[in-house]
């Protein structure tokens, strides 16, 4: 498919589109998971559930449909079968936790929003390595606690570039944080005045007070 700009107006009215279709689709999936919550309850039927669960592919919530189906139905996931298998409450949890289809839990499961049983997965950047980096740290300090590490050099250069680069980007906010700072300042204040309130400023926010001294030392203070 060739690209073929599109005016502003029409790609509003696109996305518009899209939303608009997404709210409709939502609404027809939680009318469906209610229905196979249904079926796997009085019927102890998973097809539904395991057919809706495919239909969703691999553009929408299909971790919130599954914890939507596990939490209001009869069913589970099998992670050796990799698909929805029939789980048996009464048999296999005790008799306190048999699900019935009564008016009033039918009422409740269809009160509860499919796509909300399971919170989205907060946005990431692909150039935030930051939790990678900081799992595998942990995972190499474990490791070199019970003598598996062999190469604890390794270990030292990613902890030490990593404890570096955590300085800087702080200095970096400090630094952000002073020239601001500097800026609004009372016009009717001495530079020493100005000084002072900025670095107990900055100490205040978590700066050593020697380091605040140096951030503030490179920041122009004019009266």
């Amino acid at each position: 498919m060739s690209f073929v700009k599109m005016e502003v107006s029409a790609l509003n009215d696109l996305i518009v589109g899209i939303r608009n279709a997404l709210t409709k689709t939502a609404g027809m999936i939680q009318a469906a998971a209610v229905q196979a919550v249904f079926y796997s309850v009085v019927d102890s039927n998973i097809t539904p559930a395991q057919q809706l669960y495919d239909a969703l592919g691999s553009e929408s919530r299909k971790d919130a449909l599954l914890a939507f189906l596990e939490q209001f139905g009869n069913m589970a996931w099998s992670k050796t079968e990799k698909k929805i298998v029939f789980f048996d409450r009464e048999k296999i949890t005790g008799p306190t936790t048999k699900l019935e289809w009564t008016p009033e839990y039918a009422d409740k499961v269809a009160g509860a929003p499919w796509s909300a049983a399971k919170a989205a997965p907060a946005p990431k950047s692909m150039y935030d390595c930051d939790e990678e980096v900081r799992k595998f740290i942990a995972t190499m300090e474990k490791q070199a606690a019970k003598g598996g590490v062999k190469n604890h050099h390794m270990l030292d250069v990613v902890r030490n570039a990593y404890n570096r680069e955590q300085l800087n980007l702080q200095d970096a906010m400090f630094a952000g944080l002073a020239a601001r700072a500097v800026e609004d300042a009372d016009p009717g204040y001495s530079e020493e005045k100005v000084y002072e309130t900025t670095v107990g400023m900055l100490v205040s926010r978590g700066c050593d007070k020697d380091r605040a001294e140096e951030i503030v030392d490179r920041i122009k203070i004019v009266d």
